[in-house]
């Protein structure tokens, strides 16, 4: 190996897959099961590689390991000596240096998987833009540092595609974030980053998203995933970055960053500090086209993340926790002018798991919306015990159009056993309030929820058919990592069936319950949709 080739860069030593220092009858060797390759070691050789775990610099290690010479008054190899030594390993293919650019301005790259097949399979499936990207891009930007987004389901690419994009691009990039939010992308997002490290095996890459939150240990075991962030991911990559190429930190105590270190997986430490969103950066919307998107003419958005309560089907408290973050009125007014003037419309859709949680922050919303006569036309999402008679009237004044309920159940015993915490006889009372308010209602169900029979089933459709919303949108149970029903399905009296993530298929049920079998499930869901429509 040349010694000057990474002379401008530093240098982060890491093993290959697969080996590691092992004590084999009080010999010290590394072993690589992949060449079955055998190497044996100094004793003093031990403690330099137990820090060569691709977070710690050449610099860190050689200082490290001068420190814990002197405290023992032994005799401190050179630096020239530790990377030698180093150099040798990587010279017998059994470690390898990756080399960060050191800068201020990181070029970066994040990518959104499609799903399994071509676009035009999924005749329900409405392609929307990959907001949570667009926040991290924004913050990214806000720190200095050049972001490109490859909407991967947006341009219909299959992930061999990904090695024409980079080739065509020719961009050097410090470092690339795949998007696993939804389950049903695993598979894509996995054969994705296989791809992006046959060809660029030495740029860092990382995941993050629900779904990658929740199978950390998973990904890192079996993925090519460098990083996983773990929880929301905006601060989290501008602390990445500031380590990385910066200088600025260190790799490990970057709140929420899960990795290797060697073959073992080195946990999160928990991202606690409260985020304060009115200090991030505005989202990245000129980074992707929206006319392409499927929204109808309305304009996306997120002003709050979290949902304060725990259903059993739902990964959304385990993500956020009990902790709703939002914007403060002023700036989600601020932010829709800002899109009025960029894209000249007046829709928008926000779609916040618990957009009415803050009763007085949403009345703010309305009254700034009223005083500075914007006359936009808005949906939103919430649950049913977060709405009430006057609330109604107040958004619909402000231009409310719709909104969408998460029903799920007709039958409270049900409710409550996936832990939804709302009373039942509140939905027909909240539907005739929204009707009186004169707004859209759209309805959710999720067809096999535990205690759910066939005659409860049919419940459902008498109630939609007498309540008659707007949409009615019908689902199957299905068992997301992370949620109560994935960590403890005997408590719930569900058999989940053998399936590996990237087998995944919302349309495929893969679960029994007490009264229901998967045939069961599918049937209902079928003479749902077609004696009720929807989807």
């Amino acid at each position: 190996m040349n010694s000057n080739t990474y002379t401008d860069r530093e240098i982060y030593p890491s093993f290959c897959a697969y080996v590691g220092v092992r004590d084999a009858g009080g010999r010290n060797v590394i072993f690589d099961a992949v060449s079955d390759q055998i190497i044996a070691i100094q004793p003093t050789l031990v403690e330099l590689l137990d820090l060569c775990d691709g977070v710690h610099s050449l610099d860190d290690i050689y200082r490290a390991h001068a420190r814990r010479n002197r405290a023992r008054r032994d005799h401190a190899d050179s630096p020239e000596d530790v990377r030698a030594a180093l150099e040798t390993l990587t010279d017998l293919k059994v470690m390898k240096f990756r080399t960060y650019r050191e800068t201020k301005h990181a070029r970066i790259l994040l990518i959104n998987p499609g799903l399994p097949f071509p676009r035009s399979r999924y005749t329900f499936q409405k392609l929307t833009p990959p907001l949570g990207l667009l926040h991290i891009a924004g913050q990214l930007h806000k720190a200095g540092h050049d972001v490109d987004i490859y909407d991967m389901a947006l341009e219909d690419a299959r992930p061999a595609d990904i090695t024409a994009y980079i080739e065509k691009n020719g961009t050097p990039w410090d470092l690339i974030g795949i998007t696993l939010n939804m389950t049903p992308t695993s598979a894509e997002a996995l054969r994705i980053a296989r791809n992006i490290k046959d060809i660029l095996p030495d740029t860092p890459l990382i995941m993050g998203g629900n779904h990658a939150t929740m199978t950390y240990r998973d990904l890192l075991r079996d993925a090519d995933a460098d990083f996983v962030c773990v929880g929301m991911g905006e601060n989290l990559m501008v602390s990445l970055c500031a380590a990385l190429f910066a200088k600025k930190g260190r790799v490990e105590d970057v709140a929420g960053l899960a990795y290797k270190v060697g073959e073992a997986i080195r946990p999160p430490t928990p991202q606690t500090e409260r985020i304060d969103f009115d200090a991030l950066a505005f989202p990245a919307y000129h980074k992707i086209d929206l006319s392409r998107y499927d929204t109808n003419g309305y304009i996306p958005m997120i002003t709050s993340t979290g949902c304060p309560f725990n259903c059993a089907y739902c990964s959304t408290f385990k993500f956020h926790g009990r902790r709703v973050n939002y914007y403060a009125p002023h700036r989600v007014v601020a932010m829709i002018e800002r899109l009025i003037d960029a894209y000249e419309t007046t829709k928008f859709n926000f779609l916040d798991d618990a957009f009415t949680f803050n009763r007085k922050r949403i009345v703010a919303i309305c009254e700034l919306l009223i005083e500075k006569r914007l006359n936009i036309q808005w949906m939103c999402n919430t649950r049913i015990d977060m709405v009430d008679e006057a609330l109604l009237h107040i958004m619909r004044d402000a231009g409310c159009e719709g909104v969408f309920f998460g029903v799920e159940s007709v039958e409270q015993s049900v409710l409550d056993k996936a832990n939804k915490r709302v009373d039942f006889s509140q939905v027909e009372e909240v539907m005739r309030w929204a009707k009186q308010a004169g707004l859209k209602i759209r309805q959710s169900y999720i067809i096999g929820l535990p205690g759910e029979t066939r005659e409860s089933i049919e419940r459902i459709g008498r109630f939609v058919t007498e309540s008659n919303p707007g949409q009615v949108q019908f689902s199957m149970l299905n068992i997301f990592p992370g949620t109560d029903y994935a960590n403890d399905p005997a408590a719930y009296g569900l058999e989940v069936l053998p399936l590996a993530w990237r087998e995944f298929n919302i349309n495929i049920p893969h679960v029994r319950t007490q009264h229901m079998n998967e045939d069961d499930i599918l049937d209902a869901y079928i003479g749902l949709r077609m004696s009720l429509g929807g989807r």
